[in-house]
């Protein structure tokens, strides 16, 4: 194998990587602000079946 192909397969697995990384971090950010969302909920619901002290 030539070195200009080494290097071109080096490139093509970097960029892949590089991608693939954006899509995780996207993925990541969808996840925390779906989790902050499901906190918030889980809250909202404790607040409505928590014992009234009368």
């Amino acid at each position: 194998m030539g070195e200009r192909t080494k290097l071109d397969a080096i490139d093509l697995i970097v960029r892949v990587l590089l991608e693939h990384e954006k899509t995780l971090n996207n993925l990541l950010e969808r996840m925390d602000g779906m989790t902050d969302r499901l906190e918030e909920m889980v809250e909202r619901l404790e607040a409505l079946y928590e014992p009234q002290a009368d």
